[in-house]
This record gives structure tokens, C-alpha cells and sequence, in this order.
């Protein structure tokens, strides 16, 4: 199939363009710069020069392609989501045949989720859990990075047990070529199934680190770790993969227990 995507260069879109083109789709992307034209030729991927914010740049892609794939997030410059980008865009990818669509489950993005399911009987949405793995970034990746850097890993006393629904991203990348595939339409939580607690999750990371995890006060915790990450383990979020294991996918790594030290040699090696 032909098969359009945006943010093919991103984490996430470059690992599900790779999985789409290893199962034999053609695949061409949207291209900002000079320079991601050049990354996505080098990968066997047609560019189409233009932005998001610009419809017109990409019509003729959308109306062409059997499928869209948006995995593009666009921010703000204070570092929020861009939602009203992100809903334009939305409706102009929606004008092809299929959508999938990428969102993080997000109250915000409910609407936009809303939009695309009601516009075309064969579109989906893929609510994302924590993905790790790959070369690139994320929660994951960050604690990677404090544990190396501050040799330990703390984490808020109330946040202990809340717990994150994670995902290795070649089993996402997986999943998304699993939906083109097959008929298969509607919500989708892409997560590995297991959700685990805060405290597992860090006890975990800092066991492939070799690094110490403890419940640490307010000050300690901010003093080493990013801001985005306290934010989100402040979240409490058990999502799970029952309806993707139905349509016949599922990941390889059942759990960040059997994914964690993989992502972090990947992680080392970049």
C-alpha cells in the first residue's frame, strides 16, 4: 500500500515508517526541512516538501496515499502541545481515505480523538503509553540519563504507586503496521498490557543503571530529575493492550521487566 506519515524523521513516526517499508508498504512523508528531506531519501522514503500548518502543501499526498499516518506532535514555544495546529492538521489528514492517528489519551486531545473516528469508518486512534527503546527520547530515556549523571534515582513518596503503561517502541512500530494491514478500526490502547507502579518502574531502571532508587523529599526529587518527568509520575494511568492483541499483535517485550535492559543498552550505544 501507499501510505503517507507525518513525522517520519520523530522517535516515534522514524520507527513506523521502518516498520512499514520492512512489510513491503511505499511510503512517503512529510518533509519541513532540507535536512529531513535528505534523512528521509537516505531511507528509501519519498519526501513531500511543505508543514503542517500549510494544507495545501500535503493535499495531493493525503488524497493519494491508502492510509494516513499522523505521529507528528506539535509544540508550542513555551513547550505545551499545540492542540489547534494539531486539530487543523487533523482535519486536513482526514479529507484521505484511512487516518491513524496518534494521540497520548490526554483529556485534551479527546475532541481531536473524537473527530477522527467520526470521520471515516476506517480510521483508528492509538493512545500511546510510556515509550522506550530506540535512540531518541522520553521519560524513559531521561531517567537513563539522571541515573548516569546523579548515580542515583528518587522519586516522591505519593507518587509510589502510581502507575505507567509503558511500550517498547519497536513493538508500537509493530502495531501501527498490524492496524494498516487489516480492516481494523476504532480506539487503541498501545501499551505492552502490564502497567507498572512508579516505584517498580524506577526500581527497575535503576537496576540496569546500577544505581540506587529511593523515596526522596520534594527538594532532592527536583534537584534530579526533569521537570516533565516529576510531572508525569504524578500520573496515575493503567492502560491496557486488549484490543490489539484481538486484531493478532503483541509485543515482543511483555513488560518494561524484559524491555528495560535492552532500551538500555540502545540508549548507551547512541
Amino acid at each position: 500500500m501507499q501510505i503517507f506519515i507525518t513525522s517520519a524523521t520523530g522517535y516515534v513516526g522514524a520507527a513506523v515508517a521502518t516498520s512499514l517499508r520492512a512489510h513491503g508498504h511505499t511510503i512517503a512523508a512529510l518533509a519541513r526541512t532540507s535536512t529531513s528531506e535528505q534523512r528521509l531519501r537516505a531511507a528509501g522514503i519519498h519526501a513531500v516538501r511543505g508543514d503542517l500548518a500549510q494544507a495545501d502543501t500535503y493535499r495531493d499526498a493525503v488524497t493519494s496515499a491508502d492510509a494516513v499516518v499522523h505521529t507528528a506532535f506539535e509544540y508550542s514555544p513555551d513547550g505545551a502541545e499545540n492542540l489547534e495546529l494539531d486539530q487543523q492538521a487533523t482535519q486536513a489528514l482526514s479529507r484521505g481515505r484511512r487516518l491513524i492517528y496518534t494521540s497520548n489519551g490526554y483529556r485534551p486531545r479527546f475532541a481531536t480523538e473524537s473527530t477522527v473516528l467520526s470521520s471515516g469508518p476506517m480510521n483508528s486512534v492509538l493512545r500511546l503509553g510510556m515509550v522506550y527503546g530506540g535512540t531518541g527520547g522520553g521519560t524513559i530515556a531521561s531517567l537513563f540519563a539522571c541515573a548516569n549523571r546523579s548515580r542515583q534515582l528518587p522519586y516522591l513518596r505519593d507518587a509510589a504507586e502510581n502507575r505507567w503503561s509503558l511500550i517498547h517502541l519497536d513493538d508500537l512500530a509493530e502495531l501501527y503496521a498490524r492496524i494498516v494491514a487489516t480492516p481494523a478500526s476504532g480506539l487503541f490502547d498501545a501499551v505492552d498490557g502490564n502497567p507498572l507502579t512508579v516505584r517498580h518502574t524506577l526500581e527497575r531502571v535503576g537496576a540496569v543503571c546500577g544505581v540506587p532508587t529511593s523515596i526522596q523529599n520534594e527538594s532532592v526529587v527536583h534537584g534530579t530529575l526533569e521537570r516533565h518527568t516529576i510531572d508525569v509520575m504524578r500520573l496515575d494511568i493503567a492502560l491496557h493492550s486488549t484490543r490489539a492483541q484481538e486484531i493478532g499483535w503483541s509485543p515482543r517485550y511483555r513488560t518494561f521487566d524484559e524491555g528495560a535492559a535492552a532500551a538500555y543498552a540502545q540508549w548507551c550505544a547512541q
